[in-house]
């Protein structure tokens, strides 16, 4: 019998098994997707959101009474949570995200529709909002964020970047990471690296639960403010990996457009 060959073209991210995605951070402990919200219609409340790493640290609304809502479609054809009029935070108060840990990583893809000083996520050890990690856009259009190790700790100066585009509901992709061995922190906005920052590393690890909350405080206070996905790691990724992860958001989402031309998943996601 001929022999006969194929020839085929390997799927985006190597290795035969498919495109990348966060279920391949081997510290991945949370990874909340508007676009998870399947069989719903515009307008919808949301009062719970399942968590995709397979942790189990999902979310429920802080007030049954006052949950944001979803919004179909409304981003690259995919959902995306609304938080408007005192809308409360979706939230988990008994997590084990940053619990312990040699450092952490999160991203976010998320709009405001003003400056004024805005918590879009945020990681605390309690619901008075004494805080392991918050991300905030403020009044002079930079993003902040900010992380310490020690909830006893003062909090690490903010590594901040200048939000690009229009004010006014922009969609951004940030990533932020720190690493306790080091120690620094650092911060990107639609793929441009922040300045990296000292941050405290004296004393032990926290060992104490947090509270995860989405649009808002983990007192439950929300904001106005847009979420489509926001993916948590408890250590410190790679920039190869802190990379993929703005790819894989940048071109699921639409956004490829906010990356600079620099970017090795620019053109084509990893």
């Amino acid at each position: 019998m001929t022999p006969r060959w194929v020839v085929y073209d390997e799927p985006a991210g190597g290795g035969g098994g498919g495109p990348w995605d966060p279920s391949q951070l081997s510290a991945l402990v949370a990874w909340y997707k508007a676009d998870s919200l399947t069989g719903v219609n515009d307008g919808d409340s949301v009062s719970s959101l399942s968590d995709s790493s397979g942790t189990g640290n999902d979310l429920t609304v802080h007030d049954a009474n006052a949950t944001p809502v979803v919004r179909t479609g409304a981003l690259n054809g995919l959902n995306i949570i609304e938080w408007r009029a005192a809308a409360t935070t979706l939230r988990n108060t008994s997590s084990t995200v940053f619990r312990n840990v040699p450092g952490l990583a999160r991203a976010l893809v998320y709009r405001q529709p003003d400056t004024a000083t805005i918590n879009a996520d945020s990681v605390s050890t309690d619901t008075n909002n004494n805080y392991r990690f918050f991300h905030q856009l403020t009044v002079s259009n930079t993003q902040r964020h900010r992380t310490k190790r020690l909830v006893a700790d003062s909090y690490n100066p903010s590594f901040g970047t200048t939000h690009g585009g229009t004010p006014a509901f922009t969609w951004s992709i940030q990533v932020d990471f720190a690493d306790f061995s080091v120690p620094s922190a650092g911060g990107t906005s639609d793929g441009t690296l922040a300045t990296q920052v000292s941050i405290v590393t004296s004393g032990s690890t926290e060992d104490t639960a947090t509270v995860v909350a989405l649009g808002g405080t983990p007192d439950g206070a929300g904001f106005d403010v847009d979420i489509a996905e926001s993916i948590y790691a408890n250590s410190a990724i790679s920039a190869a990996d802190r990379e993929k992860l703005e790819g894989y958001l940048a071109h699921k989402w639409g956004l490829a457009g906010n990356l600079p031309v620099s970017h090795p998943y620019k053109n084509a996601a990893p």
